[in-house]
């Protein structure tokens, strides 16, 4: 186990009921106290030391290796798409990492549940690490794995009604209960973003987010998945700053802009449940993303690079979001 591990997992002790991310000194704990009781809604982002919280009230692992898969649709896509680049970024050692994708598109929860009644033939994508798991089988052979995260989504069209997450979801987690040999797997939930303001008819822009928030909400409370990936918030955090586009950070009024958009989400992603166990925020992380062109050839509106003037920026939409996952932050950019 690694010093930051250690420094972690005795922060937990400590604080039982709110999970801290290793801090490198004691000028960070003392900022990390005061931040407890202080809240606010704007931040300025040029300190060296910004204390991280995560909101969580369940484990994440805390062994020496991760293992993830994801069930969900072309949103898992965009939101893992360069995971790896950010990984390879850091100081993880990717064989101990394995960050896997099950993906259809338009999925939903009852798309999954279906998925697994009958057996149909699954294939998994590699989207992060080395580690190597069986990627080809029914989801059922899927499951039977010795997974440590499993992460769950609705599909974007039904995102904002928790009505339409049940009795699908409850039985998706009896199966991964069921299934999954690692009896403390830990279910994590990505929560969606709101489409563009101007894409198809309402719910759309803040009114969307909101309500999507409920709806994360209401599952926290009806079926207890209470690590959020706060995708969402993070777009909406970004929304209002200088990274925003004309289509919301979209490349069609509902996915996420290449570049930037998927990049912030790559970051929540990789904050939510790769940093607390490995030691390894996101904050400072050198990736960047220039916008290929395959890239910009399937974006129907403008992309946006990720390079070293704007990419900490992106990073702060993430990890505020991950202190605040229900209620979007305005951050103060530098000039």
């Amino acid at each position: 186990m690694s010093n930051s591990q250690i420094i972690y997992h005795m922060l937990l002790k400590l604080f039982p009921s709110t999970k801290l991310f290793p801090v490198r000194n004691i000028l960070s704990l003392l900022l990390l106290f005061c931040y407890s009781l202080i809240s606010c809604s704007s931040h300025e982002y040029d300190n060296e030391n910004i204390p991280i919280v995560y909101h969580l009230n369940n484990s994440l692992p805390s062994g020496d290796t991760l293992r993830i898969l994801a069930i969900g649709n072309s949103y898992t896509e965009d939101a893992t798409a360069y995971l790896n680049d950010i990984v390879s970024e850091s100081n993880i050692d990717r064989n101990k990492l394995g960050v896997y994708v099950a993906a259809i598109g338009g999925a939903s929860l009852q798309t999954w549940a279906e998925t697994y009644e009958t057996g149909k033939e699954v294939r998994l994508t590699q989207k992060a690490g080395k580690i190597i798991m069986k990627d080809e089988g029914s989801l059922k052979e899927l499951l039977a794995q010795n997974w440590d995260i499993i992460t769950l989504q609705q599909v974007s069209t039904q995102s904002t009604d928790f009505n339409t997450f049940n009795p699908w979801l409850s039985q998706l987690l009896t199966y991964i209960e069921k299934d999954c040999p690692n009896p403390e797997v830990t279910l994590a939930w990505q929560m969606a973003w709101s489409y563009w303001t101007g894409y198809g008819t309402m719910p759309y822009g803040e009114m969307r987010y909101k309500m999507i928030c409920e709806a994360v909400k209401e599952q926290i409370k009806g079926n207890g998945i209470d690590i959020i990936i706060p995708i969402g918030t993070a777009l909406e955090n970004a929304r209002s700053t200088s990274l925003q586009t004309p289509h919301d950070l979209t490349r069609d009024g509902t996915h996420l802009s290449f570049g930037a958009g998927r990049y912030i989400a790559a970051c929540t992603w990789y904050e939510s449940l790769i940093a607390p166990v490995f030691g390894e925020t996101i904050l400072y992380n050198t990736a960047t993303h220039v916008v290929t062109q395959k890239e910009k050839d399937a974006s129907k509106y403008e992309t946006v690079d990720v390079n070293e003037t704007n990419s900490l920026l992106c990073q702060l939409c993430a990890i505020y979001a991950i202190k605040q996952p229900f209620k979007r932050t305005t951050l103060k950019e530098q000039t």
